[in-house]
């Protein structure tokens, strides 16, 4: 397994924009060297790993989730299932650089791609903050370390819309290479409530799901 350059001794905790750059290179190409039969497997196991934390929800959900680049674990599956068992799915829409919404989608086909991924068309309907409240977040990322930190691409994507949504689930996707040990986080960094990998199913410190049955 590839591992990161040891960036977590660094005094500044926060880190320097250079040392999160460089842990995201060394994660980005980690994860994209993974070979096609080992991310087979791995995506299998990562979307069974899912579905057991979906089992436990009660009544009908949303999920927000998103559609692979083709190097991230791809949750095709278990998006397929969630639909056909009545559940309501909403995806990422491209809107600028920095910028995207959820629209809702009924199923995982689509004309409609920027960059390469497919997504929801602009005649899809955009789910409101209220929706995406009470949905459950699947999220990829770059980075992660067992204290359910996450990094993206550095852009802020998702911690604005988690900032604006605050989920009450809130569930990180990534491979067990991604593991950043220690991440140098920062302010605006949200947690993830739970990790998902192929190997494991972390929970965050306290954390207790306000979605499982008898809750």
């Amino acid at each position: 397994m590839t591992k990161p350059d040891d960036l977590s001794s660094t005094k500044n905790v926060e880190g320097t924009a250079e040392q999160r750059n460089a842990l995201r290179r060394s994660m980005l190409a980690a994860r994209k060297a993974i070979p096609p039969e080992i991310r087979a497997q791995a995506d299998a196991a990562i979307n069974a790993q899912i579905r057991n934390i979906l089992s436990g929800i009660k009544g009908s959900y949303t999920i927000a989730g998103y559609v692979t680049d083709g190097t991230e674990p791809d949750l095709a599956p278990v998006l397929k299932e969630a639909l056909a068992q009545g559940n309501t799915l909403c995806l990422p829409r491209y809107i600028s650089a920095e910028k995207y919404d959820f629209a809702f989608a009924d199923s995982l086909e689509f004309c409609n791609a920027k960059f390469g991924i497919p997504e929801p068309g602009p005649d899809a309907s955009a789910a409101d903050l209220k929706v995406l409240n009470d949905a459950i977040w699947l999220i990829p990322g770059v980075v992660f370390d067992p204290s359910c930190a996450r990094m993206g691409r550095g852009k802020g994507v998702y911690d604005r819309m988690l900032e604006a949504a605050q989920p009450k689930l809130a569930i990180g996707i990534f491979y067990e290479c991604q593991n950043g040990i220690k991440i140098p986080a920062q302010p605006h960094d949200r947690p993830m409530d739970i990790i998902v990998t192929e190997s494991r199913i972390i929970t965050r410190s306290g954390f207790i799901n306000p979605l499982l049955q008898g809750e």
